[in-house]
């Protein structure tokens, strides 16, 4: 099983919901302050987050025995004034920090 966590942010991305994606495939959604759990087979996986062009990096996990693996996300941390702009444009695939364990 993925718990994954999405933390309360104080402004960016509050009132919008990140699709997962779960070895390259649409899972579900998740809300600002929301949990969910995912159920999958024992083996690797990949998880990563998009909101519209932007995303998370990819992340790779492996399940053993029936484990349960958590992760959290959030919106990447920014340097003030050009940061929306910069994470928009250039480094677009780590607008949303994932992070697993």
């Amino acid at each position: 099983m993925l718990i994954l966590k999405r933390e309360n942010a104080p402004w960016t991305d509050k009132a919008r919901a990140y699709k997962v994606f779960i070895d390259g495939a649409f899972a579900g959604k998740i809300l600002d302050g929301e949990t969910k759990e995912f159920v999958l087979a024992d083996g690797p996986h990949s998880l990563k987050l998009k909101i519209d062009w932007c995303s998370s990096k990819t992340q790779k996990f492996e399940i053993r025995n029936g484990e349960t693996v958590f992760a959290s996300c959030s919106p990447a941390k920014k340097p003030i004034i050009i940061g929306e702009l910069l994470y928009i444009t250039f480094k677009f695939n780590r607008y949303i920090d994932l992070r697993i364990g």
